[in-house]
């Protein structure tokens, strides 16, 4: 019967498509990072951005989370997200994710990794939006999204390998020190409006398109 032929092979067709479409779900389900609930008292949102991060693993399979605390790394308990560390003179540092409370609920308040070099993956930290500090030094990053961290007031992300980094939405941000990357562009740097000091030396990068340098040259 030619109309039942046309019916079934639409049928195939139909039933493909379905089937490719299914397999593309299943494959962006997987690459996105599972959602896992907070601790009682913890804003969900900021304990999952800064778990995903800790729990990027490097070559050998090591996790950030481990080489920030090596003795007692729980990827669930936001108090272990630190330590100390003594560097080659003998002075004691702090390595940190520090939390404060607001309106009852923990928020990420300030990101010090000034003192651990070799941290892997992506840097993803956009949507903190109680974020007020952030310190990174080193690491093996390509880019570093800070979008929507709109309280944030100081960033400090230097000797790196970054090549591309967002402030969108990042309006209080007054300093930003980014040297000795390899950035070759900074995103929505127009969307800082209250930067008041702008470090970029030691980069690939002078001008970008996307970049408006507005009140970042009052040194």
């Amino acid at each position: 019967n030619p109309g039942a032929s046309v019916c079934a092979k639409g049928n195939v067709v139909v039933l493909g498509v379905l089937a490719d479409e299914t397999a593309a779900i299943l494959a962006n389900a997987a690459k996105s990072p599972a959602v896992h609930t907070a601790p009682e008292g913890y804003d969900q949102n900021d304990f999952n951005k800064v778990r995903t991060f800790l729990e990027q693993t490097d070559s050998n399979g090591i996790r950030n989370g481990e080489k920030l605390n090596p003795d007692g790394y729980d990827p669930d308990d936001p108090e272990s997200w630190g330590a100390l560390f003594v560097d080659e003179w003998g002075f004691e540092h702090e390595a940190y994710f520090d939390w404060e409370e607001v309106d009852g609920i923990n928020r990420m308040f300030a990101v010090n990794l000034t003192y651990i070099k070799d941290f892997a993956g992506t840097f993803d930290m956009s949507g903190l939006d109680a974020l007020s500090t952030l310190d990174v030094d080193g690491g093996n990053f390509t880019t570093a999204d800070l979008s929507n961290c709109y309280e944030m007031t100081h960033c400090y992300f230097a000797n790196s390998t970054l090549s591309s980094v967002n402030f969108f939405n990042c309006a209080n941000v007054t300093e930003l020190y980014l040297q000795d990357n390899e950035l070759t562009e900074v995103l929505n740097l127009g969307d800082c409006t209250s930067l008041l000091f702008l470090d970029i030396l030691m980069n690939n990068c002078k001008h970008h398109s996307d970049c408006v340098f507005t009140n970042c040259c009052r040194h």
